[in-house]
């Protein structure tokens, strides 16, 4: 369990369900969703799951379908189209360690060297490219 003080560093209690979000790409920008479906008793690493996204009416604006049961990672597939470094555990998900958000922004993981997600805040909304055009 996490101590008051940790709570404090690190401004976030996870919770099954929460949505972490990332928006990255050079020539494309991509939106992925991630689902906390766990986490270790330690309460400093979250196990998991893809989420989806929907378009609003716009084809370019998309925020996390929390309609949609999230889905495990394919073992040997990659990340299906999400740059996540990790190992994919049997159930599916994959562990990251939690940090505390940067300049004020939400809690976060590494999704590797250079990427990582944030919590979502539930509101905000994301811009996304066609995977056969840029900006």
């Amino acid at each position: 369990m996490l101590t008051d003080s940790e709570i404090e560093e690190l401004g976030y209690v996870p919770e099954v369900g929460h949505i972490f979000t990332a928006s990255w790409g050079y020539d494309q920008t991509q939106v992925n969703v991630f689902v906390v479906v766990g986490y270790t008793p330690s309460m400093k690493s979250v196990y998991l799951w893809r989420g989806h996204i929907k378009g609003l009416d716009d084809s370019s604006r998309v925020l996390p379908d929390t309609s949609i049961p999230p889905i495990p990672f394919n073992k040997g597939s990659g990340y299906n189209g999400s740059p996540m470094d990790g190992k994919v555990r049997p159930d599916g998900s994959i562990m990251k360690k939690l940090y505390s958000g940067a300049m004020g922004q939400q809690s976060r993981f590494k999704m590797n060297d250079s990427a990582g997600a944030y919590l979502w805040d539930g509101t905000s909304t994301f811009y996304q490219t066609s995977a056969y055009g840029g900006h």
